[in-house]
């Protein structure tokens, strides 16, 4: 063979350099096999070993870089120290009771689940479960971890949407909402301030919706709204039906889905708004 020959093997090419067998693309040395067989295909005049052959790959002197010479030493410029903002404590609010009653499970509120009026949450929740209990004997985990938690963050929206109540919830600021009452229950509260705080941390959630630009909410939220939405129970708040751009989406949104809403709520709505835009000398 010629001092230089590429050859191709099995889909791959490589390289004889006239001492030994390489891969034409990484420089490696092929496997015995490899190098037996392409010896064979192609070098059956000069048949050599495979361990001569590396023996020789292996003596290859490898090119000796030249050593850089040091350049000159530039001394780095030190970092301009930046000031560390303070840190901020968060407020708590770790009473449900006195002028805080309203956050709790117990405090008198009209409260609609499936269509059916409540005094409380505390009695929406024990029906809730009752009927569960009745109707899924030996459930006990499914309504753990499945129910419970979707019908709280429901009922508290229900709760809220009381425009009192709502005020004060967003009074709340960016307060942590913890109830750590000795004696609650430690899946919804946070007794001596152990447990998992599930009220808490669904009325903080709550409390960041309510937050929002109206218009800014999903589509599912507000049909959500619009399905639930009573005089009594006005999950739509009056401020959004008076606000040009929450109107415009709340609007179409009655149209898009009045087969699904209450009937009639499209002209409830808009009856509200007319009067809260009288009053309001617009």
């Amino acid at each position: 063979m010629e001092d230089m020959t590429e050859v191709e093997f099995e889909g791959k090419r490589y390289v004889w350099d006239g001492e030994s067998w390489s891969d034409a693309k990484t420089y490696m040395v092929p496997p015995d096999d490899i190098v037996n067989r392409l010896n064979a295909m192609h070098r059956r005049d000069a048949v050599e070993t495979t361990a001569s052959s590396r023996a020789r790959a292996a003596r290859k002197a490898t090119p000796v870089r030249e050593k850089k010479s040091p350049g000159r030493f530039v001394p780095k410029k030190p970092k301009p120290e930046v000031a560390t903002p303070p840190s901020r404590t968060v407020e708590k609010l770790t009473d449900f009771s006195g002028d805080n009653a309203y956050l709790a499970n117990d405090f008198p509120a009209v409260v609609y689940n499936e269509g059916q009026q409540f005094a409380s949450i505390d009695a929406a929740l024990a029906a809730a479960r009752e009927l569960h209990d009745r109707l899924r004997l030996n459930m006990q985990r499914e309504w753990d971890e499945e129910k419970r938690v979707p019908l709280m963050r429901k009922l508290l929206l229900s709760k809220f949407s009381n425009p009192e109540l709502r005020a004060k919830l967003l009074a709340t600021d960016d307060k942590f909402l913890s109830h750590q009452a000795a004696a609650s229950d430690p899946f919804w509260n946070a007794p001596e301030g152990a447990g998992e705080n599930m009220l808490g941390r669904l009325l903080m959630e709550l409390r960041s919706l309510l937050g929002k630009s109206y218009h800014l909410h999903s589509d599912d939220t507000i049909v959500e709204h619009l399905r639930g939405y009573r005089d009594d129970n006005p999950m739509v708040p009056d401020e959004a039906l008076t606000k040009e751009a929450s109107w415009k989406r709340i609007s179409e949104l009655a149209d898009l889905y009045k087969d699904d809403l209450p009937a009639g709520l499209k002209a409830t709505l808009e009856a509200r708004r007319e009067s809260l835009m009288a009053n309001a000398g617009v």
